[in-house]
């Protein structure tokens, strides 16, 4: 995630690259736009991949707009452990499922989210244009085809709003450095950045970076207009929700992910992942050495890029963001995308100062790179998931419970289940973040924690039938399992789905604890 812009640097040493004309402008970001949505909906498996499940966060997320637009409001009536960006965002989808199923508001939600990584990497050309034509189309391949960049822009995570709002900052900033350009310019880019740790609190890092930058190119007073901007913004969009939610907005969104668990994921691993190469077929040793090479030619590319005076804020910002993706206590694959866009606007500056003679062979470098990186997820399958076996055994009343909300939205049930006044749990295993629970127990895994095993037995016993998609990361123990399985018919569907039902009783009572 970036800043600002060209004109947020001093003048370059190196000769410069001739400026890209407008209209080859607009051409490259279009062409690029188009071949990154292509490219993310290929790595969400194709047309079957819309109507997969795609994890548990994607259906959080969705769940969360859901929940909002019928009525409920997150951190008050349920939990979220993330500020509310993503929810107002995904919020428009929602209101869809008052006139189509949950399924294809979902569907239409992961077409958005393709379209969003065009934009995206529409705008990191526009950004990299001022530094000439090779930059903007390298910057614009790139982001379209880095799986570091697509990681995160064919589901509905919470990533993507941080990169598009970054990049709306830097071109924001870019007409702020103008001649007698106005001070509300510097407001916009404050209100601009502030969308990213409204989404996710990680992005307050990236405020920092932002506003530190502001004030060393346009003045202490500029920065305090920018400051203003991100305060007025986070005052629109996480205000309502900090005010109505009271305690529970600052314990799920603040103390629990602070107090969260860290993953045993390694700095090595994480590098694999930013590198893109942990879905090829190499043993782990090859992966490391490769990732260190990549590792390497990225440094190499800051360097290069710092001593042209050419994209010295993104080289800024891709230090803070990496020290952020490897000291953050979880990690997942799409958490690399924070720092997609600095580094391809990293790797692009210096491609710009790269001389002549040497641009064939740093082109059939990167082709093979790509290909390398991609082949395999773009080989990627996906299966829809098995909704309609799912719903035919199931019960045609009750609450039925899940131990995530995509599966409910998939198989069309969570609007019913609000309208009929169930209490659906959006973030199930969310409750074994509590950090009153962690201050007191310790770090215990979910199947040694008793208050989860507790909370969630509660919640998934109490309904007429329960879903199970999620496998081993439910951490279910013995006794959790033998409570559920107990006078249930347990049914095995395709794609690891476990039904649990006693269509004999049909009729619990409705409503749940707060999950």
């Amino acid at each position: 995630m970036a800043t600002s812009a060209a004109t947020l640097e001093s003048p370059p040493r190196a000769p410069a690259t001739p400026l890209a004309s407008r209209p080859s402008v607009r051409a490259v970001a279009l062409a690029c736009a188009v071949l990154a949505f292509a490219a993310r909906f290929a790595r969400a498996g194709g047309a079957p991949g819309l109507w997969a499940y795609g994890g548990y966060d994607d259906g959080v997320y969705f769940g969360a707009a859901l929940e909002l637009v019928h009525g409920r409001v997150p951190y008050r009536d349920f939990l979220l452990l993330h500020p509310p960006g993503v929810v107002l965002a995904l919020a428009p989808f929602a209101e869809l499922s008052h006139v189509m199923s949950d399924a294809r508001a979902l569907v239409v939600a992961r077409l958005a989210y393709m379209v969003l990584g065009g934009v995206i990497t529409a705008l990191v050309v526009l950004v990299a244009a001022p530094w000439g034509r090779r930059a903007a189309v390298t910057a614009g391949l790139l982001y379209a085809l880095l799986p570091v960049a697509t990681a995160a822009e064919f589901m509905t995570y919470l990533e993507p709003l941080g990169t598009i709002a970054v990049l709306a900052a830097a071109l924001l900033a870019r007409r702020a450095e103008r001649a007698h350009a106005s001070g509300w310019w510097s407001f916009a880019v404050g209100a601009a950045v502030a969308v990213a740790p409204a989404t996710k609190i990680w992005g307050v890092a990236t405020v920092a970076v932002v506003l530190a930058w502001h004030a060393w190119r346009l003045g202490v007073r500029a920065a305090l207009r920018a400051l203003a901007g991100a305060a007025a913004a986070a005052a629109v969009v996480v205000g309502p929700f900090a005010v109505l939610g009271g305690r529970s907005f600052w314990r799920d969104v603040v103390a629990d992910q602070l107090g969260r668990t860290r993953v045993p994921v390694g700095p090595a691993a994480r590098l694999v992942g930013l590198a893109g190469l942990n879905r090829t077929f190499l043993p782990h040793a090859a992966l490391r050495v490769l990732a260190v090479l990549v590792l390497a030619a990225l440094v190499s590319c800051a360097l290069v890029a710092w001593r042209a005076r050419r994209g010295r804020v993104w080289v800024v910002l891709l230090a803070v963001e990496l020290g952020v993706l490897l000291l953050s206590p979880s990690f997942f694959l799409r958490y690399t995308a924070l720092v997609a866009a600095p580094l391809v606007l990293v790797v692009a500056s210096a491609a710009a100062t790269i001389p002549a003679v040497s641009r064939a062979a740093v082109a059939v470098a990167a082709a093979g790179a790509l290909a390398f990186a991609l082949v395999p997820p773009l080989a990627h399958l996906a299966r829809p998931f098995p909704a309609q076996a799912v719903r035919a055994v199931l019960p045609t009343s009750g609450c039925v419970r899940a131990d995530a909300p995509g599966a409910l939205i998939l198989l069309n049930l969570m609007s019913r289940e609000l309208r009929d006044g169930c209490d659906v749990g959006v973030d199930v295993t969310g409750v074994s973040y509590d950090h009153r629970v962690v201050e007191r127990l310790g770090h215990l895994p979910r199947s040694r924690n008793p208050v989860y095993q507790r909370q969630i037995a509660g919640y998934l016993g109490d309904g007429s039938a329960v879903v199970l998609v999620r496998g081993g990361a439910d951490g279910l123990d013995a006794a959790t399992l033998a409570r559920l399985h107990a006078g249930g018919v347990l049914v095995l569907l395709p794609g690891d789905v476990r039904v649990l039902t006693d269509p004999a009783d049909a009729s619990r009572p409705r409503g749940s604890p707060r999950a």
